[in-house]
């Protein structure tokens, strides 16, 4: 189970994941240092540089599995192709959560920060995200690196 899936009659069906290519990430990691382009930040500061790279860049690729009809497909091809070519953006416009608050402004798009620091699902999610003790250890793990602040705050009580 991983990614986008389906529980419907005790079975469960995927339909969506992610491919991370980390060898196009070194890559583009390795000319930008090469070239000089990469914004080199304080030493003493003790943060991470922005690696924003993704569908566009060929750094992630969404597949979808057979379980998805032709039809799903072509549309997903058809986003995902507007996507990359920045003429369609899903964190802009209104979005709401399920406990309806919105999270995003009308006129506005979300920030890459807190787009990775989203911890709440659209309103149009069925299911909930789990807590951090319900997680098994690997997964705990992850959260707590990834650095989701509620999950974190729950977990050091």
């Amino acid at each position: 189970q991983f990614g986008l899936y389906n529980c419907n009659d005790g079975k469960t069906y995927n339909l969506a994941m992610p491919v991370y290519h980390w060898g196009i990430f070194y890559e583009k990691i390795i000319k930008s240092v090469m070239s000089g382009t990469i914004k080199q930040g304080n030493p003493t500061d003790n943060k991470a540089l922005n690696y924003w790279w993704g569908m566009s860049a060929g750094v992630i690729e969404l597949i979808c599995s057979n379980s998805v009809p032709p039809e799903t497909r072509k549309l997903v091809d058809l986003l995902r192709k507007l996507i990359c070519n920045g003429e369609f953006n899903p964190f802009s416009g209104i979005i709401n959560s399920q406990t309806g608050v919105i999270q995003s402004d009308e006129h506005d798009s979300m920030s890459p920060e807190d787009i990775m620091k989203i911890n709440w699902l659209a309103d149009n999610i069925e299911g909930r995200i789990p807590s951090i003790e319900e997680l098994e250890d690997d997964a705990r793990l992850t959260v707590i690196l990834k650095g989701v602040e509620d999950n974190l705050k729950a977990f050091f009580k």
